[in-house]
């Protein structure tokens, strides 16, 4: 069975036929996943005692107060939230402002970065904004906005800190972000409720070890690898209908280190190349590991 991704923002659909996730953080639940029953456990892994996050994990960052999510608006290049959201605090695939990969800034801080903007959540004073477009693997080792503490404040709710403004992020009930008044990072003071967060981890888009199929819904053709070359699949039966006997548009992710990937052809033991403009192949690769 293969699930059904799809980016409406990209016009590009990821389908998964397998998955396999990794995390130093391993979630309580009960059948339903909601900020009530939600409690967090720390693997057994290295550091684990003392780390409430997983450096280059996807989460949704989730105020209970307000029952919203921090999300940044690409199209308006603002930060902002979500409308009220109760229940599952699974976000849906086709959710792209609200998932925030979490960046190693050194020091144990982190940067929260946006793949769809490609950019960094910052704090300004007393505001809540977006740092100038950049990739989660370049984060200059000058800037100081856009590094926050990852300081537990109970219950399995974190407070975001930034150092430089010595302010933690903030959502009041409708939504609004700005930070806090003036405060260490030693605790989130007894009664702030704005400032305690879920770090909700979320499946990213692609996963490494995971088996993907691209798809483009304007020319309602899927991603396909040749030999030697690429191109495009004929028309699947319906959109997004992905043919089982399919193989030449199958790909696996792997790992090439630093956030990125590289996608795989087992048909052709080739990856997917970029050339300049050129989309094109691999030499081969055997095992598709060799990165």
């Amino acid at each position: 069975m293969v699930t059904v991704l799809a980016v409406l923002k990209l016009s590009l659909a990821v389908l998964w036929a397998s998955l396999g996730i990794s995390s130093s953080l391993k979630l309580s639940l009960s059948a339903s996943a909601n900020a009530s029953s939600w409690s967090w456990k720390l693997s057994s892994g290295s550091n684990a005692s003392t780390r409430l996050f997983q450096y280059g994990s996807t989460v949704a960052i989730y105020n209970p107060l307000a029952r919203r999510f921090v999300q940044m608006n690409k199209q308006h290049q603002t930060m902002s939230a979500t409308p009220p959201h109760d229940g599952d605090l699974s976000l849906p695939m086709h959710c792209t402002y609200e998932r925030f990969t979490l960046v190693d800034a050194g020091h144990g801080r982190v940067a929260l970065h946006n793949t769809l903007s490609n950019r960094f959540i910052k704090m300004a004073g007393e505001h809540v904004t977006i740092s100038p477009i950049k990739a989660s693997n370049h984060l200059p080792h000058d800037w100081g906005s856009e590094f926050f503490e990852v300081v537990d404040a109970g219950d399995g709710m974190v407070g975001l800190h930034q150092p430089g403004n010595n302010r933690f992020i903030s959502m009041n009930e409708g939504g609004g972000l700005y930070g806090s008044p003036h405060h260490g990072n030693d605790q989130v003071p007894h009664g702030w409720t704005h400032q305690r967060f879920f770090l909700v981890p979320e499946r990213p888009y692609l996963v490494p070890g995971s088996v993907v199929a691209l798809y483009n819904r304007p020319a309602n053709r899927f991603l396909r690898m040749h030999d030697t070359y690429m191109d495009g699949s004929g028309h699947p039966p319906a959109p997004l209908v992905f043919p089982g006997d399919w193989g030449w548009e199958r790909f696996k992710v792997v790992d090439a280190g630093f956030g990125r990937v590289a996608l795989h052809s087992h048909q052709w033991h080739r990856f997917v190349k970029m050339d300049h403009q050129s989309v094109t192949v691999s030499p081969h690769s055997d095992t598709g590991l060799g990165l």
